[in-house]
């Protein structure tokens, strides 16, 4: 109880940021609805460092987060952080600060602590990494390089580049590449080039047709086919379907489904079972926590359900299961008609990436603070492997027999 306000208040204390926090509610949110949010703080040191983040699902079902500290030396949200980004729904014009009751005169401003950063390299690594059995090699994209990694020996590689932006606002070049060479030493080929006129945020290989792979990004989901040498695409129809009631097939509400749509990660049906059945499906996450499920044939959604209340980072869908890693800080496992989930591991941060092991049998799953963790599905238990990441993991791939 507060001696000054006669109210209970939350106390944090120490000088650790990592181990001195608080986060409320641990897991739903506050079920609260309006277009201000009032918080009340006081700070014992005028001086200490303090930064807070509210996160708020918009009018359109996208979940974008605020955040409000002295660590930031601009107040201009463009130059936030690259990990605090809000979403492209949420134009920066429509924010502006308001002093409430009234802005202090002839008050200085105190001084903007400038964040001490470490300097990283440039390198900037995608979150696709392709594992070679026969091979035992890592394959993976490092900017405009395409790095091939002895999986046993870190200080074996080979490397081919380079790919290209396109000119003019908006276009992005996709790559295709042989990359059957380098298991005799050569270099990576690249067979063709594609400017794409679509956003571009993920890129999957599809296992229903030979030469065809996928790609989602913002309000895009395309189906691509290697033919006579040249690259043709066709877009994913992404009108929600309607029941005879007029409700969104699914679990999602008409705002998700319809608003505005930032794809994340795809996946397809997995095992021999699924090339046989009659109708296969592709499954588009998105930046809302829901997730598309696509008819690949007919090129069109036939459901959409709402999974998470944070963004969905990684998406791996096994023989008749899905795995999601959210914002949330939850990773959970789920049946192909996302009914309800069959497990669940909260982290103390956003999970990031995930990946089913061999057989099916475990979720590997990294988070944003460095945690490497392992879901055993029959066991229902859950091991914290490795916390010496310094970053996000941005991607976890499992071994082919382990």
């Amino acid at each position: 109880m507060d001696d000054a306000i006669h109210k209970r208040v939350l106390r944090i204390t120490g000088a650790i940021p990592a181990v001195n926090y608080l986060k409320l509610p641990k897991s739903r949110g506050f079920a609260l609805h309006g277009r201000f949010c009032y918080l009340q703080v006081r700070f014992e040191q005028p001086s200490a460092l303090f930064s807070i983040h509210l996160e708020a699902v918009t009018a359109d079902g996208n979940t974008c987060r605020i955040s409000i500290g002295n660590i930031f030396k601009a107040k201009n949200v463009k130059t936030l952080p690259r990990d605090m980004v809000l979403c492209h729904s949420l134009e920066p014009s429509q924010l502006a600060q308001l002093w409430l009751p009234a802005e202090p005169v002839g008050v200085p401003e105190p001084p903007l602590n400038k964040p001490i950063r470490p300097k990283l390299p440039r390198s900037e690594y995608a979150r696709s990494v392709l594992y070679c059995a026969e091979t035992d090699e890592l394959v993976y994209p490092a900017g405009a390089v395409v790095v091939a990694m002895a999986a046993g020996n870190s200080s074996s590689s080979s490397s081919s580049s380079s790919s290209q932006e396109a000119a003019g606002a908006g276009r992005q070049v996709i790559a295709l590449w042989d990359i059957s060479g380098i298991r005799q030493g050569g270099r990576a080929q690249l067979l063709m080039s594609h400017v794409s006129h679509h956003n571009v945020r993920v890129l999957r290989f599809c296992p229903f047709e030979p030469d065809t792979f996928l790609s989602a990004g913002r309000d895009s989901v395309r189906t691509y086919r290697l033919k006579g040498g040249s690259l043709r695409g066709l877009s994913v129809r992404l009108e929600p379907p309607v029941n005879k009631k007029g409700q969104v097939v699914g679990t999602a509400t008409a705002a998700v489904a319809s608003g505005p749509k930032i794809f994340t990660d795809l996946g397809c049906e997995a095992g021999s079972a699924a090339l046989q059945l009659p109708t296969q499906h592709v499954f588009a996450a998105t930046a809302s926590g829901a997730v598309f499920q696509i008819d690949y044939a007919r090129r069109c959604v036939v459901a959409v359900y709402q999974l998470h209340v944070g963004a969905i980072n990684a998406l791996a869908i096994g023989e008749g299961f899905a795995a999601t890693a959210s914002d949330d800080a939850s990773l959970r496992l789920w049946p192909l008609d996302f009914s309800a989930y069959l497990l669940e591991a909260q982290h103390e941060a956003p999970v990031t990436s995930v990946a089913l092991t061999a057989g099916g049998l475990g979720l590997a799953a990294g988070c944003e603070d460095g945690l490497l963790g392992l879901l055993g599905v029959a066991s229902r238990r859950y091991a914290a492997l490795m916390r010496s990441h310094c970053g996000p993991v941005a991607c976890v791939v499992p071994h082919h027999e382990r």
